[in-house]
């Protein structure tokens, strides 16, 4: 079964309460959106979401709050609906302790993702050149290196939503600490600073379509049992775009069988579905053909 985990890390100090208020019902529709394409793409993919909240040193009993990863929409949806933006005397913020606590979570997934949405960079002037009450770095004694060190250890995805120039020299640093080539590991960086709340949404709806894919046995086996139905070039659009070569490129009797596969019809679903753990529908056909596939997740 394939899971995916995604949290959200959001500053939220006073400086951030007019983007707050402009997103905030943009990513409880991210949820819904993510949600949604997963359950109705991949059967029995199991979607968490968990959210971050942190602020600065000097609002201590509110510096830090969180929601461990549920699948429960309501819940997370509740959590993102309640934000509460207070604190912040200077312009950095416990980027490091939000970033912690966010590591911390019960990260369990196979692909996982944590998106941070911020305006201010972490402590310490070498990580910009802005007035600040802790010039050294964390009081706490965090570092990115270790903070970034447990997120590349977790294979964390790094999503940065960037709303200020501020955090320029932060994302350097953060980016040189954090990217490994080698497994796959780097952080992804939107500038968001002209753009309206829903073109953030979609932007990162899209990325984090594009980053989790459909598993390649699913393709391999959905393409294969597609090429013996006689009108599949009529079906394409209805397909994912990473499916396209796929289905078109390689001719059914060269891909190699990954799982036992059958092309049915909309009005064998049920059957399918009784014999078969998982399938790849199609959408948007009055009978829309179904591909039941008995691979893992």
């Amino acid at each position: 079964m394939c899971s995916i985990d995604i949290a959200f890390v959001l500053d939220c100090s006073s400086s951030m309460s007019r983007s707050i208020d402009k997103i905030q019902p943009q990513l409880s529709k991210l949820c819904n959106l993510l949600a949604f394409e997963m359950v109705n793409k991949r059967r029995n993919c199991e979607v968490r979401f968990a959210t971050v909240f942190f602020r600065d040193h000097d609002y201590r009993t509110k510096r830090l709050e969180s929601l461990d990863f549920t699948p429960n929409l309501e819940e997370v949806i509740h959590s993102l609906d309640n934000i509460e933006t207070i604190g912040g005397n200077d312009v950095p913020e416990d980027v490091l302790g939000g970033l912690n606590l966010a590591v911390s979570q019960s990260w369990r997934a196979e692909k996982r993702f944590l998106i941070f949405i911020g305006d201010a960079p972490c402590h310490g002037v070498k990580y910009h050149s802005l007035e600040d009450a802790y010039p050294d770095g964390d009081p706490l004694g965090l570092t990115p290196e270790g903070v970034l060190g447990q997120m590349r250890a977790k294979d964390i995805n790094f999503l940065f939503v960037k709303l200020s120039s501020d955090t320029n020299k932060m994302i350097e640093v953060f980016q040189t600490l954090y990217e490994d080539k080698n497994r796959g590991l780097q952080l992804t960086v939107m500038d968001c600073r002209k753009e309206a709340a829903n073109q953030v949404k979609e932007k990162l709806f899209k990325l984090l379509r594009e980053k989790i894919g459909v598993p390649h046995s699913l393709m391999y086996c959905a393409a294969r049992s597609l090429r013996t139905f006689p009108m599949w070039k009529e079906c394409l659009d209805y397909l994912p775009e990473e499916m396209h070569d796929v289905v078109a490129e390689v001719p059914h009797d060269d891909i190699p069988i990954l799982a036992c596969i059958q092309l049915t019809l909309s009005n064998r679903v049920q059957e399918a579905e009784k014999a078969k753990p998982a399938f790849f529908p199609f959408k948007a056909l009055p009978h829309p053909p179904t591909i039941p596939v008995e691979v893992s997740l």
